[in-house]
């Protein structure tokens, strides 16, 4: 068992529902310093007699979070955790426990019930499923493992002989699927098990269904399919292909019956794992009578609801379209107003006109309606039709471009598109002006229905959609106590509701048992919050013995409301938090209220008992010896001249300590009054501040570990020196000539003590105290401080006593820490700082440098710094060469001094060391050879040759030494090149080259480099001496450009060869100078159309080489190779991701296929060990065994054994009975064998590697896997 010391609560609390911390609450500790609280709580927790909290928490060893939570679920369902207490273990019988998965779990069970600890660690059960650290990481779906804990815990009884059927007895349902003739009525039916039924949340295919709620799902899950059309079944009685229907019936239901929502899937667009967020709404009771009569028995289909719930709404909608238009057309008959009196009979002749056109209208429309009352019940339904077929096609492929065209009068005439969603994607979202209502959708949810006599009236949220006009808002300022009297009202508005809801749900759920016994009660809701990618499981349980429900979220567990279950249905954007995964419904049991499932201590195991009692004792001592520590306080006591230690602890009175003080210094016939402490600084002997609170703690005194304090006694008619809080204590020193200051240790400087009160004193008094002190001038008086930065190891002097400062307080002037030096001396307060004492004195040990530096003769290398010397930072180059010279035995002018690890050369004798980059402890290499002339740097000039035909594939150019040639840094590139020409002409006459007959490159690490340009400057290369640029002759046939040439140097020049799959040779190597801003499918058609016209633009795959140095052809086998061919992108945005000069590009023709078969020569020439991993993988399931060891002989110069890096398995594994025996290693045969014998002894070891690949579902002696791959 591992129980956990005092720590603070661990986890999130992601309820975000009322409640706190399970349990009866902290006690007051106010008397226990802040860091011995937690301890003080935890000792007071396992000391009790009763566990204050209810419920503990399991410690997530980094991704188990699944398995805490279905873990807490099967511990809260009290059938399954009696079933677990059962558990006899027998170690003669089931091994060592550490390995027994049932034992696991009860010691893991009796914890949870018994232990006083805040959580409880799951290492030992991780330990018996035989998982290592890092498989406590993975992250895994919490229904997989549910399987695969069930069957390891069978599979525990199983390998001893023992039969367990309790899990099936609490869990397993049966169902039948079935097919059934239409004609004559035959039925063919097959009968399945589950532990727990999976339901879709969202069908892609068919028909496009999205279930909301959890007895739609049901309701679908059981709905029979028509089997029609070119999907018939063929009927053996009828002996031919027949319409038929195919369902699923549930035949029983478990005591315990758990529902996973399937809310992760497959999106057949992006190839991609991804989490269905919709809503799915579940109830507390489920009524599961009606599905078990079949889905014909089932009286009131959702379906059906939803349908009824639309013909009302459009229903609705019918009447709010007729009263508009009635209203419209009385307002056209409505006369207006007469204004005056010469406008009268023109408004007559107007409103006569007018009468008559409305007449006649009205004549019109007395047809027009009369037609359609004949006709509006038809219309009306083929208009509902019509939204229903609409949003059918919309549902069953998002995706689809071909979508039906919806237009506003479709949404206008077919409310039912507004219920089920509709093509949302043509819906225009912008929000009406002057609408402070938000809708963000056509959802059902935008709906409020009401029900007021005979008429069932709709009225959309929005008012741009309301059937009716919204009301206006009416502001009203209210009072303080007018809104306390409107929160109350509504405090009790809301217990009403819920005591309403509650009689609803007890009505509903007598109806419900009216119907059959088969209802069935939420106690446990496991949620998952993230994506498909990860994320974290936690849970919501309702307690058999309170009835309340709790959050389980790890090691933190809170009560929450029956409110906060209802939002983890979901909502379709994910933003809702975490959703219902797994749900768990218990068959209910009327009797169970008077009778909850409770399971008593008395059951739990014995040695169990004892084991948490000894536990529980030990963790005591261990909090008990944790508690002394941190409450143990040492104080160091001056009296007189004696000096004591005395150890107290934090909580003590500071009368208590005293006493015990007396007792120590033995001081009798003291009073308080005449007895106190006081902070005491040893070295400076300064009494400090003064301790006489005898009733308070130590701790809240701020008594800190070894805190000096000093005895004051007095007699009856003698007074304590007065204490001023304000009175600070400083350490002065005058400079004195000829006297050696040791900074680094400032306790033996002998400094003079004053006291100087912070408030009241200014700087002006400080300087005549010190004046008279020191006998020097005001006006000559300056004082210094000296401040050290100890992290680059400089000091910085600070004029104190300035002019402008001495108006000033002590305290509101520089900060000065209580025993902090002022360094005084006499002078000119406005004389440079540099000609002061103590500023020379400060930086003497600053201005001094250690250098270190080899012995160039006889470690040219530099590897051991055997010599230093010391110099200042104000020495020259030329001095450092002329000490160095005498140590080493050569002239300045035989050697050179560089800086360690780089290559640029200290040249110019005139800088200081300063200048030149050293600090005190700084390396210097130094090399033999002549100085070079400083402003020059001298270049070493090499000329390279591609390789095509290289012994190894790290291998492309070779470079050869031509010669050195000395330019100045800011040269041009132009300009270096006709400096080369001039001197290659000189020294190869036969061979000139030309401006236009090579390129420069500057050299990178492992390939070619970047071409350099003429217009480039040298400086921008990082020039130092002996630095190699590569000259490369342009060889024009292996050349070619694909470049704008008004843009010669916007250009990249690459590298490109074939492979071939087939002969796994590689072809010559060209030069390719390409353009940046061309696209990668021009790329490819160039390569095609020019480099390599034998291959089709269409099969033209390209790869990368990142790295030359590591480089073998064998890596081509398995990497993922690009085709540019529809890859519209620039080059850098291309999966090749080219970037820069000499990118390393091969290309194949993927319609030749690679071969695997090499010879022996071959693997040792380009294979390598991951090559050869994936061909003893590939050939392991093949018979062609004599290849097979053929392969084998030949890799053993390259790979002793392929089979130590197996890929590590995937999903969830648990070992049952011990941790799996890892595979005998083959031995090596002895050389006396002949070859036939050694064939004969590898094919059974390779065998032996396919039983390695099957050992995950074949019994060993060591184990049993159980595992899940998903």
């Amino acid at each position: 068992m591992a129980l956990v010391l005092y720590q603070g609560d661990q986890g999130n609390n992601q309820s975000g529902g009322a409640g706190g911390q399970v349990g009866f609450g902290r006690q007051d500790f106010s008397d226990v310093p802040t860091e011995a609280q937690n301890i003080q709580s935890t000792l007071e927790s396992l000391q009790s007699k009763e566990r204050k909290k209810k419920y503990i928490g399991l410690a997530n060893q980094g991704g188990t979070c699944y398995m805490n939570s279905l873990l807490q679920s099967l511990y809260m369902t009290p059938e399954f955790r009696q079933f677990i207490y059962s558990f006899n273990y027998n170690s003669d019988l089931h091994g060592n426990k550490d390995y027994c998965i049932p034992f696991q779990l009860q010691r893991l069970f009796a914890n949870l019930q018994l232990s006083r600890s805040n959580y409880v660690q799951t290492r030992s059960l991780t330990k018996s499923f035989g998982w290592e650290s890092n498989m406590s990481f993975e992250q895994h779906d919490i229904q997989e493992f549910c399987r695969v804990l069930f069957d390891a815990i069978e599979q525990s009884f199983a390998i001893v002989g023992q039969e367990c059927n309790m899990i099936n007895t609490m869990y397993q349902g049966e169902s039948q699927s079935y097919t059934k003739c239409r004609e004559c009525g035959y039925e063919s039916a097959h009968k399945d098990r589950f532990l727990d039924l999976s339901l879709p949340i969202k069908n892609e295919f068919g028909t496009g269904v999205l279930n909301s709620s959890l007895e739609m799902a049901l309701e679908n899950y059981i709905k029979p399919e028509l089997l029609n059309e070119s999907n018939q079944y063929f009927c053996e009685d009828c002996n031919k292909k027949v319409d038929a229907d195919r369902g699923m019936k549930l035949t029983k239901l478990p005591p315990l019956f758990d529902i996973q929502l399937s809310r992760f899937t497959l999106d057949w667009n992006t190839f991609q794992r991804i989490k269905i967020y919709d809503s799915v709404s579940f109830p507390f009771y489920l009524n599961m009578n009606d599905y078990m009569k079949g889905y014909e028995g089932i009286e009131n289909k959702v379906y059906q609801k939803e349908v009824e719930r639309m013909q009302q709404f459009a229903k609705a909608q019918i009447e709010k379209n007729q009263e508009q238009e009635l209203q419209k057309r009385q307002k056209l008959d409505k006369p207006q107003n007469q204004q005056n009196e010469q406008s009268s009979n023109h408004d007559s002749v107007e409103n006569s006109e007018r009468d008559q056109m409305a007449q006649e209208d009205k004549t019109a429309e007395n047809v027009e309606m009369k037609d359609q009352s004949t006709n509006e019940e038809a219309k009306e339904h083929k208009k509902l039709e019509k939204g229903v077929k609409i949003n059918v096609q919309m549902n069953q492929d998002q995706s689809n471009n071909d979508q039906p065209v919806v237009t506003d009068e479709d949404y206008e005439d077919n409310p039912y598109l507004y219920a089920t969603g509709g093509p949302k994607k043509k819906i225009d979202y912008t929000k009406p002006e002057g609408d402070d209502d938000g809708f963000n959708s056509y959802d059902a949810a935008q709906y409020d229905s009401q029900f007021d006599g005979d008429n069932y009236k709709v009225k959309h949220k929005n008012e741009k959609f309301a059937l009716f006009p919204k009301q206006q808002q009416v502001i009203l300022q209210q009072t303080e106590e007018e809104k306390e009297l409107a929160q109350a009202l509504e405090q009790i508005r809301d217990l009403e509701e819920k005591e309403r809801l509650t009689l609803d749900t007890d009505n509903q759920l007598l109806e419900f048992l009216k119907q059959g016994d088969f209802v069935y009660e939420l106690y446990s809701v496991l949620i998952h919050s993230g994506s498909a990618m990860g994320g974290h499981y936690y849970c919501y349980i309702k307690s058999t013995d309170d009835g309340k429900w709790y959050n389980f979220n790890d090691t933190s567990v809170s009560e929450i409301q029956q409110d906060e279950v209802l939002k983890t249905f979901g909502d379709k954007f994910g933003s809702g938090g975490g959703t219902a995964y797994l749900l768990k419904y218990r068959k209910y049991n009327p009797n169970d209220i008077e009778n909850p499932l409770i399971v008593d201590d008395s059951i739990i195991p014995s040695y169990l008992r004892s084991e948490i009692d000894e536990e529980t004792e030990k963790l005591i001592k261990e909090q008990m010896d944790i508690e002394e520590r941190v409450m143990s306080l040492k104080l160091k006591i001056y009296h007189n001249d004696e000096v004591k230690t005395l150890t107290v602890r934090k909580n003590e009175t500071l009368k208590d300590t005293c006493l015990k003080i007396m007792e120590e210094f033995k001081i009798t016939d003291v009073d308080f009054k005449n007895f106190r402490l006081r902070a005491y600084d040893a070295m400076l002997k300064a009494k400090l501040q003064v301790y006489d609170q005898f009733d308070q703690q130590l701790h809240k005194l701020n008594f800190q570990n070894f805190i000096t304090l000093l005895v004051e006694l007095k007699t009856e008619d003698q007074e304590f020196e007065a204490y001023d809080p304000n009175n600070h204590y400083f350490r002065v020193l005058k400079f004195v000539e000829d006297v050696h200051y040791d900074f680094s240790k400032q306790d033996t400087l002998p400094t003079q003590l004053i006291v100087v009160n912070k408030k009241q004193e200014t700087v002006a008094d400080l300087d005549k105290r010190l004046s008279e002190m020191f006998d020097i001038p005001v006006e000559r008086l300056v004082i210094f401080l000296r401040h050290e930065n100890i992290y680059n190891n400089t000091v910085r002097t600070e004029l104190y006593n300035i002019d402008w400062r001495k108006k000033m307080t002590i305290e509101n002037g520089a900060k000065l820490d209580h025993g902090c030096i002022m360094y005084v001396e006499e002078g000119d307060p406005k004389q440079k700082l540099d000609d002061f004492n103590w500023h020379k004195e400060f930086v003497k040990d600053q201005e001094q440098l250690k250098i270190l530096f080899h012995d160039p003769i006889n470690d040219p290398d530099a590897n051991v710094f055997s010599f230093q010397i010391f110099m200042k930072k104000s020495n020259t180059l030329l001095e450092l060469k002329q000490r160095i010279s005498e140590l080493i035995g050569l002239s300045t002018s035989e050697f050179v001094l560089k800086k360690y690890r780089q290559q640029r050369e200290f040249k110019n004798l005139n800088s200081t060391l300063v200048q030149l980059g050293l600090q005190s402890g700084s390396l210097v290499k130094v090399e033999k050879g002549k100085p070079h002339q400083d402003g020059l740097f001298e270049l070493s000039i090499l000329d390279i040759q591609l390789l095509d035909d290289a012994p190894t594939d790290d291998t492309i150019f070779v470079k050869n030494p031509l010669f050195k040639l000395s330019i100045e840094p800011d040269a041009t590139v132009l300009e270096l090149k006709q400096r080369v020409i001039q001197k290659y002409n000189e020294q190869f006459p036969d061979s000139p080259i030309t401006l236009e007959s090579f390129r420069l490159r500057n050299p990178k690490i492992d390939d070619l480099g970047d071409v350099m340009q003429n217009d480039e400057h040298l400086e921008s290369f990082y020039l130092y001496d002996d630095k190699e640029i590569f000259l490369q002759k342009i060889v024009p046939e292996r050349n070619f450009s694909c470049f704008n040439e008004l843009m010669p140097t916007n250009v990249y020049h690459l590298l490109v060869r074939e492979w071939n799959p087939e002969t796994w040779l590689f072809g010559p190597i060209y030069e390719l100078k390409i353009d940046k801003s061309i696209h990668a499918s021009k790329l490819s058609k160039f390569l095609s159309e020019q480099v390599f016209p034998h291959i089709p633009n269409e099969t033209l795959f390209c790869s990368k080489v990142n790295n030359i140095k590591q480089f073998k052809r064998a890596d081509l086998a398995l990497k993922k190779w690009n085709r540019l061919m529809h890859q519209t992108v620039w080059l850098g945005q291309s999966t090749l991701e080219i970037n820069r000069d000499s990118v390393y590009i091969i290309v194949k023709d993927n319609e030749i296929k690679i071969r695997d078969n090499l010879t022996e020569e071959e693997v040792k020439k380009y294979a390598t060990n991951q090559y050869l991993d994936h061909i003893a993988k590939k050939h392991s399931k093949e018979v062609d065994f004599q290849h097979r060891d053929a392969l084998f002989d030949a890799s053993q110069a390259v790979k002793p054994d392929y089979t130590k890096n197996r890929r590590a398995e995937k999903g969830i594994k648990i070992t049952v009975g011990g941790p799996q025996p890892k595979p005998q290693e083959v031995q090596p045969e002895q050389s006396s064998k002949d070859d036939s014998q050694k064939k004969d002894e590898k094919k059974p070891a390779a065998q032996n590697n396919q039983q390695e690949e099957d050992m995950e579902t074949d019994e060993d002696g060591g184990g049993v896997f159980i595992e899940a791959l998903f």
